[in-house]
């Protein structure tokens, strides 16, 4: 049986990043029918004590378990924000506001997301274990850490293009062919990702020290930079799902046509 060639694909980093970023703001209606849904989440937060402000300096947070639900709602919103801008982007395929969506395909979506954080964390947990184990502790064992971490982190950014193929249900594209794929582009994808989300993180960082700065007080207040945070935490999920998605439309595009012409 003959074995499937793959292209080398180098991915035009500057040209992906640019469009990804400016993609959301274009179409920033399609992300706010998109998040409008999972905006009911502050009625839990204000009936339980605005857990998502729990951190801040001077707040008195709710119960722990208050808090862990509220991470769960977030979470799982993100994902079906990101598997809908996902679709958005490659499909077109647009929603209303208020539209509810977490089935099978979001659920996939959250599992291969898991074991995307499980080909970092187990190995990297193995090799620091070892490192452990040989005697290295205190300032050494943290940036070895952290440098084994970003390694792995690294090196399996090639397979994030298939969190777009799940969203757009892409059964041509498994883990093996999306890691062969993206050969030689794995800084790019990785650090790509994490360009783009730096004004976000200064965005948050200004809100909050703002917010401890002033002291607010009241609940309209707390409301009010309960729901900036959550805002945020949502675009951060379509900002990365748009970055995700372009380079999966590039790479994929490419890949085709290079079957095509083998075909020809």
């Amino acid at each position: 049986m003959e074995q499937e060639q793959i292209p080398q694909i180098k991915l035009p980093f500057g040209e992906c990043a640019r469009r990804s970023f400016l993609y959301i703001f274009t179409n920033f209606n399609a992300f706010t029918k998109l998040a409008s849904v999972w905006f009911l989440i502050l009625i839990y937060e204000v009936a339980v004590g605005f857990p998502s402000l729990c951190g801040l300096e001077g707040e008195i947070c709710p119960s722990k378990g208050y808090q862990n639900l509220s991470v769960v709602i977030m979470y799982l919103a993100s994902i079906s924000i990101a598997v809908g801008f996902s679709r958005q982007i490659i499909l077109k395929e647009e929603r209303k506001y208020f539209s509810f969506s977490f089935g099978w395909r979001e659920i996939k979506y959250l599992g291969y997301n898991l074991l995307l954080f499980l080909l970092v964390a187990i190995p990297a947990g193995i090799i620091v274990g070892m490192l452990k184990s040989f005697g290295v502790k205190g300032g050494m064992l943290l940036l070895s850490t952290g440098v084994v971490s970003l390694f792995f982190a690294i090196n399996f950014a090639r397979c994030f293009i298939i969190l777009p193929a799940i969203a757009v249900d892409d059964k041509d594209l498994t883990m093996e062919k999306a890691f062969k794929l993206t050969k030689g582009n794995a800084n790019k994808i990785f650090w790509g990702q994490v360009l783009l989300r730096v004004p976000l993180v200064i965005a948050v960082l200004i809100l909050t020290t703002m917010y401890e700065m002033m002291e607010f007080e009241g609940l309209v207040s707390k409301f009010i930079m309960s729901a900036l945070l959550i805002g945020l935490s949502y675009f951060d999920a379509a900002l990365k799902a748009s970055f995700y998605s372009h380079v999966y439309q590039y790479f994929t595009y490419f890949w085709h046509h290079q079957e095509q012409l083998s075909k020809d």
